[in-house]
């Protein structure tokens, strides 16, 4: 008797220590994230949304009277995981009894993002009545916000386990749901010192896992509540793929030609594509959307393309140099820069910038072109009189790449060379051999894909032509490794009408 209760009294004590390390790592993130707001944009976001937080709450629920579903994100890729239950859950009216005051039966979604990368991007959501930003987790803060928003029922996604925001919600016996979650046995949840993050686990009414991987391992520790019902990315991307947007500037550009979308690029990936690029001397279109749209990057991109400036690179930076008040064209450096002579009156500025034009291009065709030129435009400076005429087109907005697969014979998909892949979804789902780097392991659809023959990881150049080359020569081949690709993606539908039904079984066992 003696031996269990020490050991109780160990893991009581263990559990103590890890609650305290843990609010001493959130409160260390939050100094950081000041410490870094004053020199980087996205931490400064991520302060300035927070200010003020649970006045602006306050505020816009004050005059609400319906139930609330509240789903949180870590960041925009676990939002389009969210997005099919979302729609799901706003779509479908309540049934049974409801309390007194609630409008017409009627659910208000409530979204909530911890990153700024999520939060601004989709702070307009059309479905979400209303969106803010995730209070850091405290107990204070976890209990006031609880107390302002009196959620029905709560989701997190996939990753999400803030402790005092979780045991709130246990202590207040409003549901809450993981979904989409994936889990591996070197996280901490199956260590033998893990007892404070299992417990964190107890506190979910329902979790609804990836695979049977994640299955067994939850199981193994005690966690009964759970099902296998996928991964909900696979309804969103076939919905996207179902309701695409048509871009018919960009079929213009494509005219007629095998198109290589590149999305979500990373300099890591595009070191390997670039000399393919500019090398490949066959017919081809390509597309870069690249995870970092600032301007520095892009005119870094473009610079190691071998192109031809074109007048309308020039002009974006002559309108940006207006933008900044400067009148001499000294700051005016395309590509491969250039001098000119201050410019004085209106009456001289159009004949020096037409001779600056003619010496810029003049003097990149004499260093660069070779006898297949990769000529590149931005996508905010292609019109229908100019689209076709270029090789590379580099997206400089957010919001289009899933569209854009639509029009793709092939894909190559950035991340992969550094810590994780991006979405290859949305390119499986439009059917086309997917083309990545070496780091995909953790992510299970690239390990099917690949195994399926319909996806290749490449670790340098010369395999990305080998792979690339051997489907652009065959189109029997290259139709076959797409209907493989689109046809996972339809087998793995589903996983939100799982969860849907489920979930809406929990939250009516619990209203009241």
């Amino acid at each position: 008797m003696s031996h269990l209760y020490v050991s109780k009294k160990s893991l009581r004590f263990i559990s103590q220590l890890s609650l305290f390390f843990y609010n001493i790592s959130i409160r260390l993130y939050h100094l950081a994230i000041i410490i870094a707001s004053s020199f980087n944009p996205k931490a400064k976001k991520w302060i300035i949304g927070r200010k003020g937080i649970f006045d602006q709450i306050k505020l816009t629920l004050k005059d609400n009277n319906s139930p609330i579903a509240w789903f949180h994100c870590a960041s925009l890729g676990e939002f389009e995981q969210a997005r099919p239950v979302i729609e799901k859950w706003k779509m479908s009216p309540l049934t049974g009894d409801h309390p007194k005051g609630w409008e017409d039966g009627k659910w208000k979604i409530l979204l909530t993002f911890f990153s700024p990368s999520g939060y601004e991007v989709r702070k307009d959501y059309e479905l979400a009545d209303f969106v803010f930003y995730l209070p850091i987790d405290s107990k204070k803060n976890a209990e006031r916000f609880v107390e302002i928003v009196q959620p029905k029922i709560v989701f997190f996604v996939k990753y999400e386990f803030w402790y005092h925001y979780l045991n709130t919600l246990k202590k207040n016996n409003i549901p809450v749901i993981l979904f989409s979650a994936i889990f591996r046995t070197n996280q901490l949840f199956f260590k033998p010192h893990g007892g404070f993050y299992r417990k964190m686990l107890s506190f979910f009414q329902y979790i609804f896992v990836q695979d049977q991987i994640s299955y067994d391992l939850l199981k193994n520790i005690g966690i009964n509540n759970l099902t296998i019902a996928g991964d909900t990315r696979f309804d969103r991307v076939k919905t996207i793929c179902d309701n695409k947007k048509e871009i018919p500037i960009v079929e213009q550009f494509k005219a007629g030609e095998k198109l290589l979308i590149i999305g979500s690029s990373w300099p890591e990936d595009m070191k390997i594509l670039i000399p393919f690029i500019n090398n490949f001397n066959k017919q081809l279109k390509i597309v870069i959307a690249p995870h970092e749209i600032g301007e520095n990057e892009i005119e870094k991109l473009q610079s190691r393309l071998f192109h031809k400036v074109s007048e309308e690179d020039i002009l974006h930076k002559i309108n940006k140099g207006f933008n900044n008040k400067k009148r001499s064209l000294k700051w005016l450096q395309p590509t491969e820069g250039f001098n000119s002579p201050s410019v004085e009156t209106t009456k001289d500025f159009t004949a020096n910038i037409r001779k600056q034009i003619l010496k810029v291009q003049e003097k990149t065709q004499k260093k660069h072109f070779r006898k297949e030129t990769a000529d590149c435009i931005r996508y905010s400076m292609l019109n229908k009189q100019n689209a076709a005429k270029y090789k590379v087109l580099i997206i400089d907005n957010i919001g289009m790449l899933s569209s854009l697969y639509q029009y793709a014979d092939f894909a190559y998909i950035g991340g992969a060379f550094g810590l994780g892949l991006h979405n290859i979804l949305e390119a499986a789902t439009f059917g086309m051999p997917i083309f990545f780097g070496p780091n995909y392991k953790k992510f299970h659809e690239a390990v099917d894909l690949v195994a399926s023959g319909a996806a290749f990881s490449i670790k340098n150049t010369k395999e990305f032509e080998k792979q690339f080359k051997a489907n652009y020569e065959n189109d029997e081949l290259r139709a076959n490794k797409a209907s493989i690709a689109r046809n996972y993606v339809l087998k793995n539908t589903g996983a939100a009408e799982k969860i849907f039904q489920i979930t809406n079984d929990e939250v009516r066992m619990t209203r009241g």
